[in-house]
């Protein structure tokens, strides 16, 4: 009975690991995809600006 309950515990402990590692291991695809939208958003809003600039430069000259 007492190798039974040594093994439970050692199964327990090894899920207990697992799952810590996968959770550590999801954080830090979190972080990951987290950096990568914050980049693209800083490139969408780059190009918005350049598309703004481009039209009100192509409008104005057109109104001149």
């Amino acid at each position: 009975m007492s190798e039974f309950m040594i093994v439970a515990t050692e199964e327990k402990a090894l899920r207990e690991k697992e799952k810590f590692e996968g959770t550590q291991s999801l954080e830090l695809r979190v972080i990951k995809i987290e950096k990568k939208l914050q980049e693209i958003k800083v490139k969408m809003e780059g190009q918005r600006s350049k598309k703004k600039s481009f039209l009100k430069n192509f409008f104005c000259g057109i109104l001149k």
